[in-house]
């Protein structure tokens, strides 16, 4: 293998390429944040934050830090519920994560399962599957 590669197989079965640890950063991944307003809740964390910085008081901005990690966690889940499937390497295996019954649908197998079994054989790695629920 040539380089280490990471991303998501969307629902299309197309591989989006991000960096080691920018999974968040792929199209698919960015459509459901979104889809679902997290950056607006994020927004009225910060803006809470920022009031009590300009009453001088405490800005608890690990409650913004805690927030933005659990929303990003809730947003992967989303991603596997629905179907995609997390693509990371380690030396010569190509890892697929993936949700619950992903791969058991026989159109997600003949679309997202063939994506996957092609990209590794480009890449001269191993598929390894991972039901991460």
């Amino acid at each position: 293998m040539s380089k280490e590669l990471y991303g998501w197989i969307n629902l299309k079965g197309e591989f989006e390429e991000t960096s080691r640890w920018g999974h968040q950063n792929a199209e698919c991944i960015q459509a459901i944040w979104d889809e679902t307003g997290k950056q607006s809740e994020l927004d009225g964390i910060e803006d809470c934050c920022q009031a009590r910085i300009d009453a001088d008081e405490h800005p608890e901005w690990h409650w913004y830090e805690m927030a933005q990690d659990d929303f990003r966690h809730e947003v992967v889940q989303i991603a596997y519920e629905r179907g995609m499937i997390r693509v990371g390497t380690n030396g010569t295996d190509m890892h697929f994560e993936f949700g619950r019954g992903c791969l058991n649908d026989t159109g997600m197998k003949s679309c997202r399962y063939q994506a996957c079994i092609k990209l590794a054989k480009e890449k001269g790695c191993r598929a390894k599957f991972e039901n991460v629920h």
